[in-house]
């Protein structure tokens, strides 16, 4: 009778186990555009998920976990600022508190969406993410079951959805240079100037045409000096199933007014080769993103309304 008892009391405990879910520690409500500052510590929360299903490493092992709720009413951009940490806290958004044992017995989180790291420092911008209108589940769990509990102090920001900007292809005609990462002095690029008329974070996505591209931004004109730069990207698959064909720089902040500067560049070096161009660039922000006329180009267009002028006065 004792042996069956504890089987039973076993697979009682397996099923709990089973359908178990993560807990809400503190519910935001429901969010409009705008930013809240999130601090806590993990101390005392519970462990509910060893690791996060598809957005995390299954063959490492997270501790205790602490879960915000929040809602929004429409399509907003998600962001996290780093404003400082203790411990080493890991940073997941999810959609459901849904978990479920693994293969190997161990209990995963399954509504994962994104995991933020932000491990770099204090203000570091965690990956901007579009998300519908909705319930969403912030948990944030200490890396390492058997390190001490972590403590944290973020912003939680949400901001309309992005406008997106196009830019044309790029001919990498404007010389060779040494590129600071490596691979010779015979890389070629090109460079497109650009405005921004809104304050704010923003991406930049490149795609090469047929060839494997560096994708870098400065505030200030290139002068063949990569070692300056503001920001960079190597590999990024834009959907083609390959990383070699996108550059993708994530969460970089622009000043309206301000000229910035993108070179597209080779990762290899490519001597004497003038005919690599970009297919596209995509840029997607607050605000709208635009190439600044070359001065060649802007004579042109003054000549041609002087033109017009001296005709309309016949």
């Amino acid at each position: 009778m004792t042996r069956r008892i504890a089987l039973l009391v076993t697979m009682a405990c397996m099923v709990a186990n089973a359908n178990a879910q993560l807990i809400v520690n503190e519910d935001l409500g429901t969010l409009g555009i705008g930013s809240v500052n999130l601090s806590g510590t993990t101390a005392g929360a519970g462990n509910e998920a060893t690791y996060y299903d598809g957005i995390s490493n299954a063959a490492q092992v997270w501790g205790e976990d602490y879960v915000y709720q929040f809602t929004t009413a429409e399509e907003f951009t998600y962001q996290l600022t780093r404003n400082g940490v203790g411990g080493d806290p890991d940073f997941f958004l999810l959609n459901s508190l849904d978990t479920f044992v693994d293969a190997n017995g161990v209990t995963a989180a399954s509504g994962g969406i994104q995991s933020d790291f932000l491990d770099a420092g204090d203000g570091e911008l965690g990956n901007a993410l579009t998300i519908a209108a909705g319930t969403y589940y912030l948990s944030i769990d200490t890396f390492d079951a058997t390190a001490t509990v972590s403590d944290w102090d973020l912003t939680l920001s949400l901001s309309g959805a992005p406008t997106i900007s196009c830019f044309g292809p790029v001919l990498l005609d404007a010389g060779f240079y040494d590129r600071a990462a490596g691979g010779g002095a015979d890389h070629p690029y090109g460079v497109q100037e650009f405005t921004v008329d809104t304050d704010g974070v923003y991406s930049i996505l490149s795609e090469w045409d047929g060839f494997d591209g560096f994708l870098y931004l400065f505030d200030e004109p290139f002068a063949e000096d990569d070692s300056t730069n503001i920001a960079s990207d190597d590999d990024f698959d834009p959907g083609t199933g390959s990383i070699l064909d996108g550059s993708n720089i994530e969460g970089v902040s622009l000043v309206a007014g301000q000229s910035y500067y993108l070179v597209s560049t080779t990762f290899g070096a490519n001597a004497g080769v003038t005919d690599l161009a970009s297919l596209k660039t995509t840029v997607s922000g607050p605000g709208v993103a635009s190439i600044v006329p070359e001065p060649s180009s802007l004579s042109l267009v003054l000549v041609g309304l002087v033109a017009l002028g001296l005709r309309r006065r016949k």
